[in-house]
């Protein structure tokens, strides 16, 4: 790649300000009716913002190749007495229980990305990934009378495309939108939206500060004998970063 600047490998690290957070979860382990639609913040007092550790990056196998990944978790926790009777996975909350809870998600991704269109100002590419949120959720009463926890998986093949503009051999901004649907026989369906707009100054030849602004929504429903669940989520906010390339 005519560029002045070497990326065969790209490592970034920094925090991920998720400032926004709106959750709707509903589970049933057991398969059988859903349980109630949880807004977790409004219903039972979780967090709405968080900040995170992330880490990105990508190694190229050459001008035309290379696979991209990233990381992060958001742990969150509420606290709350109940103004309805909430069912979750399978357990009955009755009104008027004080409750507490986690709601732990972590984010996976992976993505082959195909550098069509390159040169020393602009790369541009198409990529195909899976998009995998790992769910693990606690529901319990103050005083112990009921409980409920299990984990969940939401792996989502993702499409995208790839923009990198080279304002100047050091600043540089950068656009990757990817998004998917799937529907198979009325017993999984899920879409995905994940936008990130971000910029990076190389401060030396080898090391940069970035920012970008992420926002992702996820709708997924699942639907078999054993289990029966949706989750709906958007998340916004902005990540503050490092890079480092060799």
């Amino acid at each position: 790649m005519a560029n002045e600047i070497p990326d065969k490998v790209s490592i970034k690290i920094g925090s991920y300000i998720a400032n926004s957070i709106d959750t709707d979860i509903s589970v049933n382990p057991a398969g059988g009716p859903l349980g109630s639609n949880i807004k977790y913040s409004k219903d039972l007092g979780g967090d709405d913002s968080r900040t995170v550790p992330r880490i990105m990056g990508y190694y190229r196998f050459n001008d035309n190749h290379r696979i991209d990944f990233g990381y992060y978790k958001v742990d969150r926790s509420g606290q709350r007495v109940l103004d309805a009777e909430l069912v979750i996975g399978g357990e009955t909350f009755p009104v008027n229980a004080g409750v507490v809870s986690e709601l732990n998600v972590g984010v996976f991704k992976t993505t082959y990305t195909y550098s069509f269109y390159h040169n020393s100002k602009v790369e541009l590419g198409f990529s195909a990934g899976l998009h995998l949120m790992d769910y693990d959720y606690k529901v319990t009463t103050v005083n112990g009378t009921s409980a409920t926890d299990d984990d969940f998986s939401a792996p989502l093949p993702v499409f995208g495309f790839l923009m990198h503009y080279n304002i100047t051999p050091a600043w540089s901004f950068y656009v990757r939108p990817e998004i998917f649907y799937i529907e198979i026989d009325d017993k999984y369906k899920g879409s995905l939206v994940d936008l990130i707009f971000g910029t990076e100054y190389r401060v030396f030849k080898n090391v940069s500060f970035g920012i970008s602004l992420n926002r992702m929504s996820i709708d997924a429903e699942v639907d078999e004998p054993n289990f029966r669940g949706n989750v709906n989520e958007v998340y916004k906010g902005l990540t503050i970063y490092t890079g480092i390339y060799f």
